[in-house]
């Protein structure tokens, strides 16, 4: 699919052969074309449903130019052209991702200046790096580019990872509970396996769930853990720099965490 097409998200289910609409992600155009759940979707692009990569991945269609569907409503077939705004589409697609990778990098700049011989400044450094590449590659992973797919995951399951190094360096010092010396180099065993995986599955469309799955797993695993090691060791040592980690850095990841991550790892 092309940056050029817009994030619909709409939602199927296969009932006898049919692609029957269960939800739809952008519903102020689906109102516009009177599109809505339980219609059936004939083709996109002119294309059969069963042939669309992201179908077979999830039962999604995430961008299209045309789409054919019959309305239960009106008992039609309508076949509509998706048009959006060309500048709109360039700016959520490219610029917004591109102004938030350019500050996470002044960023960094910013970070090796202040201490570049502090190790724990260059695995912020990373960190941060990391966090603005898995942002900057959502877009391209959400419809299906595989490269965009393999960045995210990585990225995803590489920023928790980056975080325990930090908060071990930084505080090595002091004996953490949960979070023994010998720990942090076996967790980087996960990202090279994840990548592996990606690389396999990638060729096996029916295994591209499990993959997000798994992934989604794996984060949300490590983010309950970077959780316990933060609240145990603020418990134990009283230090404020574990509330002010924990405020500044594990809240903001709370809502993607609560309300997409863990819901769809325990429910799917």
């Amino acid at each position: 699919s092309s940056f050029k097409e817009p994030l619909l998200g709409i939602l199927l289910e296969n009932r006898d052969d049919e692609w029957y609409v269960e939800d739809i992600y952008n519903y102020s155009w689906a109102e516009s074309v009177g599109l809505s759940k339980n219609d059936v979707l004939l083709n996109v692009n002119g294309m059969e449903i069963k042939e669309l990569k992201s179908v077979s991945y999830d039962q999604t269609i995430r961008t299209a130019e045309q789409i054919t569907f019959y309305d239960h409503e009106t008992r039609t077939v309508k076949k509509e052209h998706i048009e959006y705004s060309e500048r709109d589409l360039v700016k959520f697609n490219l610029l917004v991702p591109v102004f938030y990778f350019i500050v996470m990098v002044f960023l960094t700049l910013y970070l090796y200046k202040v201490n570049l011989n502090k190790y724990s400044n260059r695995l912020l450094i990373y960190l941060v790096l990391s966090i603005s590449l898995a942002y900057i590659s959502g877009n391209a992973s959400s419809r299906l580019d595989w490269i965009g797919m393999i960045t995210n995951s990585l990225c995803l399951v590489l920023c928790p990872i980056l975080f325990i190094h930090f908060v071990g360096n930084h505080f090595n010092h002091l004996t953490l509970k949960l979070l023994p010396k010998g720990i942090v180099p076996k967790l980087y065993i996960i990202p090279f396996i994840c990548a592996i995986t990606n690389l396999l599955i990638y060729s096996i469309e029916s295994l591209y769930t499990l993959q997000a799955f798994l992934v989604l797993a794996i984060f949300s695993l490590l983010f309950l853990y970077i959780i316990l090691v933060l609240s145990i060791n603020y418990i134990y040592y009283k230090e404020p720099k574990f509330k002010i980690l924990f405020l500044s850095i594990i809240i903001p990841i709370l809502p993607f965490f609560m309300l997409y991550a863990l819901p769809l790892v325990l429910i799917d």
